[in-house]
């Protein structure tokens, strides 16, 4: 994010170590580009990607960001799957192992759609973005308390 490119909203939160940040996209919206910081330039190691729920309300537009941060993660690291999908497409099985991979660091970005959205209070997330508006603005105050 570059300094002066947000707005900075201080709405009473109580926790000290929580922002609620919101940016205007400076590129097309297809093009996914405005989510590169997640994936930042000189990735050595997988931890140099911070802790993030990435949210979308299509399960078409959360497989494309899927693809799309994939192909930013350094060749030698792609195929260790740092970069997540989780929807309710998944099958519970599958839900559950990616979860526990998140939750141990494994997993770096998971990508998200309402099937993360409740009850799913981890303590260590760097980051959580709204890809676009969100149906209504319950769904983004549930999604930025994660």
């Amino acid at each position: 994010m570059i300094a002066g490119s947000y707005i900075f909203i201080n709405a009473g939160n109580d926790h000290l170590n929580v922002a609620q940040v919101v940016c205007a996209m400076e590129h097309l919206m297809n093009s996914y580009r405005d989510i590169d910081f997640l994936v930042p330039e000189g990735v050595q190691r997988p931890e140099d990607i911070k802790k993030t729920f990435l949210y979308c309300d299509d399960i078409k537009i959360g497989d494309d960001l899927t693809d799309y941060l994939n192909a930013r993660v350094p060749p030698e690291f792609q195929s260790t799957g740092i970069i997540h999908l989780y929807n309710t497409l998944m099958s519970k099985h599958y839900q559950c192992d990616v979860m526990q991979l998140f939750k141990a660091g494994i997993i770096r970005v998971l990508v998200c759609t309402d099937t993360t959205g409740m009850g799913c209070n981890i303590l260590d997330i760097d980051i959580v973005v709204q890809w676009k508006l969100p149906k209504n603005i319950s769904l983004w105050v549930q999604r930025a308390g994660r």
